[in-house]
């Protein structure tokens, strides 16, 4: 969903048939009901068959996929089963949360409650079901995905502080870590509002996620050895943290 526009030109009689699947312009030419472009071949028996795609969007990586139409339809099921499983556990945990939370009156609870529950949304949204069910939100996408990125990153950045006491064990990191908050809080609004700052928001945003993955990471790895009254949070975290680190080793090619 996050690409925003996909053309595909297929030759016939009168020249070259458009299909196309655009956020900007709320169009979905789709043949196929799914979260993303997916349109039908019919390339002629013995005959060499020309189709051209145009993409436009951001740097990203994309999957191109290619099935026969009965395996399409299976892919579709698990795909969108996989993803219900995935939602529906996070909503499960948001609420066990705000019981925690509702009963031990801890913000700890409520600030993971808050950070999985935005996370869960911005899946939701980036991952194009929303729009699926919604075409009419097609002009509102960059907006809430922008939103809903920041609120999970505040969250979350919030939660890591509170649950490792950085105040108390780690103070220049939690004066670090509250400017982490206030860019995403300032780039979140500039989203909300559809506003363009005047350089790469995207990207912004991911500088910002690297430096905190790597900055909270360093710390998770100290306290593991140094404090035991949060090393329970850093053994929890570590399979998380040592799975964002591959991700982002991958992406820059280390």
């Amino acid at each position: 969903a996050y690409i925003a526009r996909v053309a595909l030109y297929d030759a016939d009689e009168n020249g070259f048939r458009q299909r196309v699947r655009s956020l900007t312009e709320g169009r979905n030419d789709s043949d196929v009901a799914y979260r993303g472009a997916a349109f039908l071949l019919a390339p002629a028996v013995n005959q060499t068959s020309v189709y051209y795609l145009e993409i436009t969007t951001p740097r990203v990586a994309i999957d191109l996929l290619l099935f026969e139409h009965i395996a399409m339809s299976r892919f579709v099921a698990a795909e969108y089963a996989g993803f219900g499983l995935y939602f529906g556990m996070m909503l499960l945990v948001v609420v066990i949360n705000l019981f925690f939370w509702r009963g031990l009156k801890d913000p700890l609870y409520l600030r993971y409650a808050l950070a999985l529950l935005s996370t869960a949304l911005f899946s939701l949204v980036v991952g194009g079901y929303l729009l699926q069910w919604f075409p009419g939100l097609a002009g509102w996408y960059y907006p809430v995905q922008r939103t809903l990125y920041a609120a999970s990153a505040v969250f979350m950045t919030s939660f890591v502080m509170l649950a490792f006491r950085t105040r108390l064990y780690y103070p220049r990191l939690y004066q670090f870590g509250r400017l982490l908050i206030g860019a995403f809080v300032v780039l979140g609004a500039l989203g909300a509002m559809g506003l363009e700052p005047g350089f790469d928001p995207v990207r912004t945003f991911r500088l910002l996620t690297v430096v905190a993955i790597l900055s909270f990471a360093a710390m998770m790895l100290h306290a593991l050895f140094r404090h035991r009254s949060v090393r329970v949070y850093a053994i929890a975290f570590m399979p998380l943290v040592a799975g964002l680190l591959v991700i982002i080793a991958r992406i820059f090619e280390w």
